[in-house]
Formats: structure tokens, sequence, C-alpha cells
């Protein structure tokens, strides 16, 4: 049930395996910094690896699946599926090398990064504990995470992922909001993560455009959707304010060989 939930072709007995293998994944990870004496990393993985977790096991919750179909009824939003943590961090990777190679031009005092789709929180919990900058140098104070907003339509998932966020005491810099995504407010972003693969491609349109439109120059889009292409239908204006910095070969519940585009803002 959770497989075909979560749009896994492969059935449930590869579904659990692969769920084994992320967990030696984050374990693998979190023994290298303590064996490092790496100890913020390993205060920070620790946490994202009890979050992950918390996620995990609110996919088993039959009663919260059922909360999701009826949630979702009448609203298009029937899709469901996650990003493995693995490709996570390879999607960080190619934004640190983007960051590196072309500088960090933003100039932007706003949310580190927003998020469309956001579902259980995956990308703003990822986020804010391991993506974006956190402080490393700083003073106690200091080291919090990137600060994140996640729009999401389904209230149910809106109202599981900040009670998810409270208990890890994560509240005061990740804010889920139940909104309509072409109500979303990329004015101060730096990266907008848009979880839109599944949507209409009317509804995409109208994202990118104000996207185009209302984001900072140089802010960062990552989308698993191409969107300087024929397939995605943009508009002229998109082709040009949409430029494209890296592609990532990443794996999905619905895709194990998809590509996360990640493209620069400019004006």
């Amino acid at each position: 049930v959770r497989a075909s939930f979560s749009n896994f072709i492969y059935g449930g007995e590869i579904f659990v395996e692969r769920l084994n293998e992320e967990r030696r994944y984050a374990l693998a990870v979190f023994e290298n910094f303590t064996s490092n004496g790496m100890a913020f990393e390993q205060d920070k993985w620790g946490t994202l690896m009890d979050v992950w977790l918390e996620l995990r096991g609110i996919e088993e919750d039959i009663e919260w699946m059922i909360q999701r179909f009826n949630d979702s009824r009448g609203l298009n939003q029937m899709a469901y599926g996650s990003t493995w943590l693995e490709s996570h961090v390879k999607i960080k990777e190619a934004i640190l090398d983007v960051e590196s190679s072309v500088g960090n031009e933003l100039q932007c005092n706003g949310v580190d990064l927003v998020v469309l789709g956001s579902s259980l929180g995956w990308q703003c919990f990822f986020g804010n504990l391991w993506m974006m900058d956190f402080g490393e140098e700083g003073t106690e104070e200091e080291k919090g995470g990137g600060r994140c907003v996640g729009y999401e339509i389904l209230g149910s998932q809106v109202s599981t992922a900040q009670k998810v966020a409270e208990k890890f005491g994560l509240e005061d810099s990740i804010t889920f909001v139940q909104e309509d995504a072409r109500k979303a407010d990329f004015s101060n972003a730096k990266l907008i993560w848009l979880n839109t693969y599944a949507w209409p491609q009317d509804l995409k349109d109208e994202i990118l455009a104000k996207i185009s439109s209302e984001a900072p120059a140089n802010a960062m889009v990552l989308s698993y959707d191409p969107i300087n292409s024929a397939e995605a239908s943009t508009t002229d204006h998109n082709n040009n304010l949409f430029r494209l910095e890296a592609q990532v070969d990443i794996e999905t519940t619905w895709d194990p060989q998809i590509k996360a585009h990640i493209y620069r803002v400019t004006k």
C-alpha cells in the first residue's frame, strides 16, 4: 500500500529495501562525522536523520493516507511521492558547485528557501538542517539553519509538517503555509524549489511567469521539469529569464532516473 501510495512502480518488497538503503546511507554519513570528530556536522545530520525517520513513519500511517486522499478531492493534487535523501545531498552539492563557479551574486535579506508543493516538508527540513548556510563559524546563537517557507494547498499536509517542525524545535526558521502556489511570495527568495512535476502545464506556466517577474535577479530555481524546452511549453520571456546552470541525476519514488534542473533568474 505504501509503495503504491508513493507511486513506486517496483512493488512493496523492493520499496522496503530501498527505504532500508536510505537508512543505511544516513547512518554511514553520521558515523563518518562521529569518527572524524566533526561534532557540529554530527549534531545537524543527526537531527536531520531523526526528522527523516519521523516523516517516513508518517508515510506508514494509513489514517494519514486517508486524510490526504480526502483532503485532495477536487483539487487535482492526488499525486504523492518523495525524493530520496541521497538525492537531496546530490542536489545540495550541485547548488554549491553553481555558487562557487558563478559566484553568489544575490543581494537579498529574505528567506533562504521557498518550496512550492511542500507536502510533509522534506525540502524545508533538509534545507534548514543541511543545505543552506547555518553559520558554522558563528556563535551558538547564530548557528541556526536556513529559513524556509513551504507553500502547500492541502491543509492536512501543512498541519502535519508544522507539528514536525515544532517537535524538533524548528518552528522559528521553518513556516508552512496553506496557500495556492500562485499567491506565494518570491520577492526575497534565494532558492525556489518547485515540486510541480505532476501539476497541470497551465498552472506551471503561471508559476514560472510569477517567478520571472517577482524573484530577485540571480535567485536560483530548482525544477524536476526542464524550463527552457519545448516540452515545458514555456514562453519567450521564460526562456530569456531562466539560465540553466546545472543538471543532476537523482532518484525519486516515482522515477529512479530523473533530472533536477538548477536555473538562475536573469534580469
